[in-house]
């Protein structure tokens, strides 16, 4: 009878990560939440669709409480830090954790478009706090290195952002 037990509850528990992994890979960031409840013993990749839900969700309060309670070997991880950092408007941290994201192997396959992303946003958030030439030559080098990478068919709103922030600041 105990094995049986055990064997259901490890069903029951991959079933529940497959139903989140679909809820976050679908941006259902809502319904993501809704199953990562306490009955669910959370791994690494689970904690990491939480603290992704609760930043795609603006719930920042949320996530800066928990995401230092737990460090995860996952540059995903560190992308959030710097996506809470970035919301603080602590723009030079933030680009230290998206930095580090970069050099950590990830679970998330389009991390590298994001982070470059949000570093373009901070170093012209940096600028706008203290318009200089050297901040403003950083944010237009982010800028360019952003478009030429990442936007060859600038289809995609982020793109669009920094492209506009490009032609206003060139």
């Amino acid at each position: 009878k105990l094995r049986k037990g055990k064997i259901q509850r490890q069903r029951d528990l991959y079933s529940s990560s497959d139903a989140v992994f679909s809820a976050f890979k679908n941006k259902n960031f809502k319904k993501c939440l809704a199953l990562l409840s306490d009955k669910i013993p959370m791994n690494d990749t689970l904690f990491l669709c939480y603290l992704g839900s609760l930043t795609e969700m603006n719930r920042f309060s949320q996530l800066s409480e928990l995401i230092n309670s737990r460090s995860v070997k996952d540059g995903y991880y560190h992308y959030l830090y710097g996506r809470m950092e970035y919301h603080k408007k602590n723009y030079s941290t933030a680009i230290n954790k998206f930095i580090r994201a970069l050099t950590v192997r990830s679970f998330y396959k389009n991390l590298s478009y994001f982070i470059h992303f949000y570093i373009a946003k901070s170093k012209s958030a940096i600028f706008k706090k203290t318009p200089n030439n050297e901040n403003r030559e950083n944010m237009i080098k982010e800028f360019e290195r952003f478009t030429t990478r990442f936007c060859k068919n600038p289809a995609s709103n982020e793109c669009n952002d920094i492209l506009s922030m490009l032609d206003e600041y060139k």
